[in-house]
């Protein structure tokens, strides 16, 4: 309360009368007058400024309208919005900062050019935009700059500059996919296999049409998917799907065939190329009976190991009856 508590120190701010009794009083009281008096001064000059200042008036007149119009995007945004702030009352705008704006207008216009209100700071203000060396970046081990944190620590920048030059276009975001490599002896192999496919019996040599060519194709599948979407109906349950592990979901592998399409003169098809496709499955009866099946009920269950001996008895079985009984006879070679 008082700096110090000596009976002397206490005496001599008992006599002074200020803190406490009608000193107390006193300085309350010219204290309530002095923030009223301020308060009023406030209310009367903000009175003052709109009285003087109609911004109506600016509005219906042609000048200010002409300022507008001809006043740079930027300006213009800025003399609008304090206009109409001032107009609604929404904030309190000095008398003098319209007048400067409006002043710079009335010049502009008297001098023959358009009206520009816009800043007259000489350069950009802020902060100023931290450079990045892009020879310095080259030297960075393509490995480094795989993701932005660690190209940061490479360039000993933050992540938030890095991905402003990446917005800006300073630095290019590349995505890179992995080209095949051919030995000398793979690309020989390829250009003779693109050379026997040349047709000779006509001038100038084309290209075969491949109509006596079949081409077979094998493709694992997955039978069942981690996340699946569905349409439903709003009062129907959705499906449950189970398994043991989603890490090992059962594979099944489909072999398809097909060739080139057959067209008459008259644009149909006798021959739409759809050989077939055949599935890897085999049918196994169940040892034991369950909720969902009796005992000795044939199951379908996929072949899991893909053999040269069973991929020989589905051509045997399957390709090749499927190929006599589509394939359109006019006596050429067929080629598998």
């Amino acid at each position: 309360m008082f700096p110090s508590s000596t009976p002397r120190t206490m005496a001599k701010y008992q006599d002074s009368n200020l803190l406490t009794g009608d000193g107390a009083k006193i300085w309350y009281f010219f204290f309530f007058i002095i923030v009223f008096s301020l308060k009023l001064n406030i209310e009367l000059l903000q009175r003052d400024l709109r009285q003087q200042f109609d911004y109506g008036e600016l509005n219906g007149n042609p000048n200010f309208i002409f300022a507008i119009r001809n006043c740079t995007a930027g300006a213009e945004q800025k003399l609008q919005f304090r206009l109409r702030k001032a107009r609604l009352g929404q904030l309190f705008l000095w008398k003098r900062s319209v007048e400067r704006l409006w002043r710079a207008a009335k010049n502009s216009i008297q001098n023959g050019s358009p009206a520009n209100v816009s800043s007259r700071m000489p350069k950009k203000i802020g902060r100023k935009k931290i450079q990045i060396d892009l020879e310095m970046m080259s030297l960075i081990p393509f490995r480094r700059r795989t993701n932005i944190r660690s190209t940061t620590k490479a360039l000993g920048m933050s992540k938030t500059t890095v991905w402003r030059r990446i917005k800006d276009g300073s630095i290019k975001a590349h995505s890179n996919a992995i080209k095949p490599g051919f030995s000398l002896k793979t690309r020989i192999a390829r250009l003779k296999h693109c050379l026997e496919m040349l047709d000779e019996s006509v001038s100038p040599a084309v290209f075969s049409g491949m109509y006596d060519r079949i081409h077979i194709d094998e493709k694992w599948f997955y039978m069942s998917k981690t996340t699946q979407k569905y349409y439903l109906h709003p009062m129907e349950a959705s499906p449950v799907r189970r398994c043991t592990s989603k890490n090992f979901i059962p594979k099944v592998m489909f072999l398809s065939a097909l060739a080139r399409p057959r067209y008459d003169e008259y644009v149909n098809t006798p021959f739409d190329g759809k050989i077939g496709m055949w599935v890897f499955v085999f049918m196994e009866a169940a040892k034991r009976k369950s909720k969902n099946r009796v005992a000795g009920t044939l199951e379908m269950k996929p072949i899991k190991s893909i053999t040269q001996k069973v991929t020989r008895e589905f051509l045997i079985n399957k390709l090749l009856p499927a190929i006599i009984q589509k394939w359109p006879h006019d006596g050429r070679t067929i080629f598998i």
